[in-house]
């Protein structure tokens, strides 16, 4: 029966496909590892990345060329690298360092995140580098012994432009996994570290996010009795617990693998692995659960990795999919509208040895960009892969093929104190870009003054506004003679 209405559900879905939509082509591909310094063989993974305002692209991961080291590509719109970077390469002071997590600062640069080890130690790194890559500060903590392993899962902005992350602790023969959340300041002074879980119950970090109203939310598979439930977690802004919701039987088997994020309309969004399948879901911000869904096939697993909200304030997964009979990964990417039903979804196979991703994003001209890994020899080593599907590589950087007059959501959002703004202009036109509050009262005036066809990129200050603005939501509107759009931001202090 259930194999039946699989059946139905596939004829449906195809009778239907023009309403849904198709899923967009493959733009480019492209795999990147550094060149070997002592001729050997290297490799090289991203677990993380992003668009950057100007439509260049920022990934981070590891090289083994030949230690385990930090490993930053920089490329264009187009996928061409523009510049790429290996920490530490001196092992012999620093140990090793896997980056998983890149976050851009307000100035440009970045802070990079990870664990490795130093001096005989385990422990987690943070570097902070320029917009060229170049390392300003680093900063390494540790807390346990020999045997203990730090795993860092994810970090995020926070308000006060400092940094948090979670990651996973385990103790060796001590005790089972438990949950880190560390944070630090803007020029890498440890603020605290909390530690959570006990002895004998298996508490793995997945995913953190700034909490709406302050603190930070975070997430975990949970296991105290054999059985892998999804863990939400409420913490203050000191690191201190509040309250925590442990989803029974939804997921059915929850991984540790996944994504919590916040959406426009001040709920959260969380994807992960449902029992062999995908599942994304809408929670409030007292963690119930407003919808719930799964998406994946048949016969064997299907685990998502990263969720992101779309322009049509739908939502874009992506993840990984044992094909039937094949034990290498290939790539499964779901698209939902606003409610959560698939819209359309793609299977993405280059070869027959394996390949993986852990971020997507979509990009300012509408497409979306993935982060992973891919395997193109047999017996072979991993690349550092980038996938571009659907939208335009050439819209943001060459303005005599700008179509369209657009701006662009606000990066980062949410901000404090400052946050960037891009829009492009097909033609030259007088133009207004103004901030207003939630009653419609004039904040700041970012543009007002005639403009050629191009693309620009402008920064709003809320602490040099002229009324400077306190926490909340506030609208930014871009005007021309033929073109008006606004669009919402949210300001933490």
């Amino acid at each position: 029966m259930k194999i039946f209405l699989r059946i139905l559900s596939i004829v449906i879905f195809i009778s239907f496909i023009s309403v849904f939509g198709q899923e967009p082509e493959i733009t480019w591909s492209k795999f990147y590892r550094p060149n070997s310094t002592l001729s050997i063989q290297t490799m090289a993974v991203a677990y993380d990345g992003h668009q950057l305002p100007n439509g260049d692209l920022i990934s981070v991961g590891m090289s083994v060329n030949p230690f385990i080291m930090a490993y930053i590509v920089k490329t264009n719109s187009d996928g061409d690298t523009l510049w790429t970077k290996e920490y530490f390469t001196d092992v012999f002071n620093y140990g090793s360092f896997t980056g998983t997590d890149i976050e851009r600062t307000n100035d440009g640069g970045f802070f990079i995140s990870g664990y490795g080890t130093r001096q005989a130690t385990t422990g987690i790194w943070i570097l902070r580098v320029d917009a060229n890559g170049d390392s300003l500060w680093s900063a390494y903590y540790t807390g346990g012994n020999v045997d203990t392993a730090y795993v860092t899962r994810d970090m995020k902005i926070t308000p006060d432009n400092g940094i948090i992350i979670l990651g996973s602790l385990a103790g060796g023969i001590t005790y089972d996994d438990n949950v880190f959340v560390i944070k630090y300041s803007s020029t890498g002074t440890l603020q605290w570290y909390k530690q959570f879980g006990s002895v004998d119950v298996i508490d793995m970090a997945i995913s953190i996010e700034n909490a709406f109203g302050g603190g930070f939310i975070f997430i975990s598979k949970y296991d105290s009795s054999g059985f892998d439930q999804l863990k939400l977690t409420k913490i203050n802004n000191a690191g201190e617990y509040e309250w925590s919701n442990i989803y029974l039987g939804t997921p059915e088997d929850a991984d540790e693998w996944g994504e919590i994020r916040r959406t426009n309309d001040n709920h959260y969004i969380i994807c992960g692995e449902d029992f062999g399948d995908y599942f994304l879901m809408k929670i409030d911000q007292s963690g119930g659960i407003v919808w719930y869904h799964t998406y994946g096939f048949e016969t064997y697993q299907e685990s998502a990795m990263s969720v992101y909200q779309t322009s049509d304030n739908g939502y874009i997964m992506c993840g990984n999919k044992y094909p039937d009979y094949d034990p290498d990964y290939i790539l499964y990417v779901v698209k939902t509208d606003a409610n959560g039903l698939e819209q359309w979804s793609k299977l993405i196979d280059y070869n027959t040895f394996g390949c993986k991703v852990e971020k997507i994003e979509q990009t300012n001209d509408g497409g979306y960009v993935m982060f992973g890994q891919a395997r193109l020899e047999d017996g072979g080593m991993d690349h550092l892969l980038i996938v571009k599907l659907g939208g335009t590589t050439d819209v943001e950087t060459d303005p005599n093929k700008l179509i369209q007059f657009k701006i662009d959501q606000n990066y980062p959002n949410p901000f404090n104190p400052i946050t960037t703004i891009r829009y492009q202009l097909p033609i030259s036109s007088d133009v207004t870009l103004k901030v207003y509050d939630l009653l419609g009262r004039e904040v700041a005036i970012l543009v007002d003054d005639y403009k050629q066809a191009g693309s620009y990129e402008i920064e709003f200050n809320s602490a040099s506004s002229i009324n400077t603005p306190a926490s909340g939501i506030y609208f930014y509107q871009l005007k021309t003679r033929n073109f008006i759009q606004t669009k919402k931001m949210i300001l933490i202090k």
